[in-house]
C-alpha cells in the first residue's frame, strides 16, 4: 500500500505566504535558539542549526497563534479534520557547504501526519525514503509549498548551499473529510 505523500504549490494566497515569509525571517518576532541536532528526535546525529519549538505537550509559545494559522487554512482548503497538534517546530537552516542530509528519521514515534510549509525558497531539499532506507522522492524548498505526507514515512533534510532554508513542521492527526 503506498502511503500518502503529496506536495503543493500555490494553495494559500500570496499575501499571506508574504505575511509568513515577513514574520519568520524580518520581523524579529520569531526567535531562532541554536540546536545542535535540528530534526533527529534522538538527538544522535549531528546537524546544526537553529529552531523554535513553538508547541508541543509542554510549550505552548507566542508564536503558536500566528504559525499555527497555516495548519489550519491547510486543512480548511484539503478538507481535513485536524484532531490534534502534537508538534510544531521552525526551522532554520543555515548555507553549509558539503554537508550530508540529516539521518533519515521519522519525527514522532505514533501514527501522525506531517505538513511541512516553506517558507522561502532555498535548496536543501527534503528527501523521503522507502522501508528500505532507499531514496524516492524529493521535495524542494520553494516559497509557500507545502509537503504533506504520512510521518512514518523516513525524511531527512538536505543541507542548503546559497540561501538560509526555513521550514515550519507540524505534526498531527488528522482525516480527510469525504
Amino acid at each position: 500500500m503506498e502511503k500518502l505523500l503529496e506536495s503543493y504549490d500555490d494553495i494559500l494566497p500570496t499575501s499571506f505566504v508574504n505575511q509568513i515569509e515577513d514574520f519568520v525571517l524580518h520581523s524579529m518576532k520569531c526567535p531562532f535558539f541554536y540546536n545542535s541536532s535540528l530534526t533527529s528526535p534522538d538527538h544522535t546525529s549531528f546537524f546544526p542549526g537553529f529552531t523554535n519549538p513553538f508547541f508541543d505537550e509542554k510549550i505552548i509559545s507566542d508564536l503558536y497563534f500566528p504559525l499555527s494559522t497555516i495548519l489550519y487554512k491547510f486543512c480548511f482548503i484539503k478538507n481535513i479534520d485536524l484532531f490534534k497538534i502534537y508538534v510544531g517546530r521552525v526551522f532554520l537552516q543555515i548555507p553549509l557547504n558539503k554537508t550530508p542530509p540529516l539521518e533519515p528519521h521519522v519525527d514522532i514515534f505514533h501514527p501522525h501526519l506531517v505538513c511541512l510549509y516553506y517558507v522561502n525558497d532555498s535548496d536543501g531539499d527534503t528527501i523521503f525514503y522507502d522501508e528500505k532506507g532507499k531514496e524516492f522522492k524529493r521535495v524542494s524548498p520553494k516559497k509557500g509549498r507545502i509537503a504533506f505526507f504520512d510521518g512514518s514515512i523516513k525524511h531527512s533534510a538536505g543541507s542548503p548551499t546559497y540561501n538560509h532554508r526555513a521550514v515550519i513542521n507540524f505534526c498531527f492527526d488528522g482525516k480527510a473529510i469525504k
